[in-house]
């Protein structure tokens, strides 16, 4: 067989299903090496002995099921994607293994569906190329929360009646709430057919009932531990993304023809920017704060440092996790370029360009002694995107986007 960069592996007992994504995946044959296999023991075989990218499973099958099947991909093959394609309707079984999961399409598949989350898959992964850190992203199943944040989310979820607006406002202040949060609506599990981009709608969508589960039954959020070294920098991380996230919304309020989701998907992206910060102090320890603090000291872009050291941005690793995760597009591509000036385009402003904006904007409000080398914000970029003086447009509508 002619050899492919992106491996495929479809397993599922029953050949009529298989013939079926055979035929429907004709014209993908000279683009990806797909592997049809009827029984999990066979791609366990050949997960062992090939690199695979991307696994789509049924989780209801004979002598080795789908939860079985993921559990040793996740132990021995972690940097596989995984999705699962079934018709099983047992939500609490499903639930629980969602950590298994990083993407849930409901049987029959809409072949559209199955095919962009195969090709998105495989375009993620080519974001990441050192394999090692492939598998240590892939192991995430959540980012640390604030302690406060968290004991506030379990309060609210106890009283009546459902305080939607209130447990909405702590998630959406948190990214590692935000970003499971949204991960779990967005895992198509919960028969959403829309792509959510905002907390409050998503606290809306799940329900009091559902997101009650998620957070006391199935550990969406880990119960954070005391302020660690670690912990200690997710609070600085935290407190600049919230304020990029206000900068964005407040930049994207005031756009021509710019509608209110578009304003609360900027504050999502601005929140989730620095993901891959959570992920590179979380895993590389004192090793990624000293390269921050070596940026600072020594006026080096962190990028440059961290390409240079580690082979990869952690704007690259915050939209492959997300990536896995199951988030939008949109989302993800901001995060991915987020660190870089946004091309020119005939559509207005972007949500991209509202991050990079609004990460700039807070960067230069912390000062030149926290940020020497950070580039000035160019007032022309500004006021082609703002139409007027900055700051003078901040104040009026940052207490908007509040």
């Amino acid at each position: 067989m002619t050899h492919h960069s992106d491996r495929i592996v479809f397993v599922d007992d029953d050949p009529h299903v298989l013939q079926a994504l055979e035929l429907l995946l004709l014209s993908r044959k000279n683009t990806w090496e797909i592997h049809y296999l009827t029984s999990a023991q066979a791609a366990l075989r050949l997960m062992d002995d090939q690199h695979v990218d991307v696994l789509v499973t049924d989780m209801m099958m004979p002598i080795m099921d789908g939860t079985t099947l993921l559990s040793h991909v996740v132990k021995n093959h972690p940097e596989i994607f995984r999705v699962v394609m079934s018709a099983s309707q047992d939500r609490t079984r499903t639930l629980q293994n969602l950590d298994l999961i990083h993407q849930y399409l409901p049987k029959p598949c809409n072949g559209q569906a199955l095919i962009h989350a195969v090709t998105r898959a495989c375009e993620l992964r080519k974001l990441v190329t050192n394999n090692e850190l492939k598998r240590q992203i892939a192991r995430i199943h959540t980012l640390p929360c604030r302690p406060e944040s968290y004991q506030q989310l379990r309060v609210l979820l106890t009283r009546q009646p459902y305080q939607h607006a209130a447990i909405s406002q702590v998630i959406r202040r948190d990214p590692g709430m935000s970003s499971k949060l949204l991960q779990w609506v967005n895992s198509n599990f919960f028969g959403i057919n829309q792509r959510v981009t905002q907390v409050h709608q998503a606290v809306n969508l799940l329900g009091p009932e559902l997101l009650y589960d998620v957070v006391e039954k199935f550990n969406a959020f880990n119960e954070p531990s005391a302020l660690s070294p670690s912990q200690i920098e997710y609070n600085k991380l935290s407190d600049h993304s919230s304020r990029v996230a206000a900068f964005a919304k407040a930049i994207m309020v005031g756009q021509e023809h710019t509608d209110s989701q578009a304003a609360e998907s900027a504050y999502t992206a601005g929140l989730l920017h620095d993901v891959g910060k959570l992920v590179m102090v979380e895993h590389f320890g004192i090793r990624y704060t000293q390269l921050m603090q070596k940026s600072q000291v020594a006026g080096m872009e962190l990028r440059e440092l961290e390409i240079s050291e580690l082979g990869v941005s952690h704007a690259q690793v915050g939209a492959y996790l997300l990536g896995l995760w199951g988030l939008p597009d949109s989302i993800i591509d901001a995060v991915a370029n987020h660190d870089q000036p946004p091309m020119p385009t005939q559509d207005g402003m972007t949500i991209q360009a509202a991050v990079y904006l609004a990460n700039m904007m807070d960067q230069n409000e912390e000062g030149p002694r926290q940020f020497p080398t950070n580039q000035v914000i160019d007032p022309d970029l500004l006021l082609n995107h703002l139409k007027m003086n900055t700051m003078d447009y901040l104040d009026k509508t940052l207490c908007l986007a509040a």
